[in-house]
């Protein structure tokens, strides 16, 4: 046993030996594997992160503490003395992947440094935005692979066999292959999550200016906002809406009933006859209903807007959004740390497995 501890400690020691003099392979090993981490932090591409964070608020009643509300809610059970129409912010990721919602964020118009106008950011995948070096490499990676892949399994693409105007069905969404392409740039560059204990909800985006992730994340929220809004709201707009028109017809009526009791009035100021009695107390029975009729459209399209107002959902903004002055990748000096004790790792790593299994001569004459 004290042969074998003997052993173990003489090949410890002439394995340090070992690699202490093959230093001069580790130094070049480690040394070009920081250049390769430097030319590659230097190529990659900058950008910088935004994001901002908001808490729905129930325009019923006050929200439930905690997780609280969106346990019940999973269970069937409303807590928060909401209505019932009130999206679940656990559904708010789900909004954020629709295609209307993307097609929407496509359109949002954003600040180019190098122009002097606006563009969508449409626009500005499709036409301005020029990738870097490191980026190009990538997204060739990226073509070869999907072609081997297309070539063994077959392509599921289809092009754009139809344009806008060959849909034509209301309810059906028409994207373009270009759309589609910028549309999964963006989902890889814009994101959401919900926290279900607190409630709040999140955006983040990270763009290669510092300006435009500032505005994508504000659109983002805008819009997304805006489409609870309009889920909330809808039965009580639909409402507003009928009764509107409604109080617009009573208005033209009672307006023509007014003008035709005027003019008999004036027709007959000097005549008092039965039938002209007759015929002014019919006119005037008429006019008071219309006017009856009239006055209750008019509190209840009063009502109705008061109801829209109070269905609208609120949003607390709890971390506004701020242009980012410094940018969040790559983190270049931590790229090159890194490859340098992969480098040096590696080396170490071949040299001992070089002792232990390959015949060389000075394993021999160790043993």
């Amino acid at each position: 046993m004290d042969g074998d501890i003997n052993r173990r400690s003489i090949d410890l020691v002439f394995l340090a030996k070992f690699v202490l003099n093959a230093r001069k392979i580790i130094l070049i090993t480690t040394t070009g594997f920081v250049l390769i981490g430097i030319i590659i932090a230097l190529l990659s591409p900058v950008y910088f992160s935004t994001n901002v964070t908001f808490v729905p608020q129930n325009s019923g009643g006050e929200k439930a503490p905690g997780g609280l509300s969106n346990l019940a809610a999973i269970a069937g059970i409303n807590i928060n003395g909401g209505d019932a129409s009130s999206i679940s912010p656990t559904l708010y990721p789900n909004i954020f992947e629709s295609v209307h919602y993307q097609k929407e964020l496509l359109n949002s118009e954003i600040t180019v440094h190098d122009l002097d106008t606006t563009v969508t950011l449409f626009e500005y995948y499709s036409k301005i935005y020029q990738p870097r070096y490191g980026e190009k490499f990538l997204n060739y990676l990226g073509e070869v692979s999907g072609f081997f892949r297309h070539a063994i399994v077959g392509s599921s693409e289809v092009g754009d066999p139809f344009n806008q105007s060959d849909v034509g069905q209301e309810g059906i969404v028409y994207i373009s292959k270009s759309e589609l392409e910028v549309i999964r740039k963006i989902k890889s560059q814009v994101f959401i999550s919900v926290n279900d204990l607190d409630g709040y909800v999140k955006i983040s985006a990270e763009m290669p200016e510092a300006l435009s992730s500032a505005q994508v994340v504000y659109q983002a929220m805008s819009i997304l906002q805006k489409k609870i809004v309009a889920h909330k709201i809808q039965k009580a707009e639909v409402q507003l809406e009928f009764i509107e028109l409604r109080y617009q017809e009573k208005l033209k009526e009672f307006r023509k009933v007014q003008l035709e009791l005027a003019e008999f009035r004036d027709r007959n100021a000097n005549i008092s006859t039965a039938i002209a009695q007759t015929e002014l107390q019919v006119l005037q029975s008429k006019y008071d209903l219309t006017y009856s009729v009239f006055q209750e459209l008019a509190q209840q399209l009063e009502t109705q807007r008061i109801q829209v107002k109070k269905d609208t959902p609120l949003f607390t903004i709890i971390e506004q959004v701020v242009v980012p002055v410094e940018r969040s990748r790559p983190r270049r000096a931590i790229m090159v740390i890194l490859f340098g004790l992969v480098g040096f790792t590696l080396s170490i790593v071949f040299f001992i497995a070089k002792y232990y299994f390959l015949p060389t001569e000075v394993n021999r004459k160790n043993k």
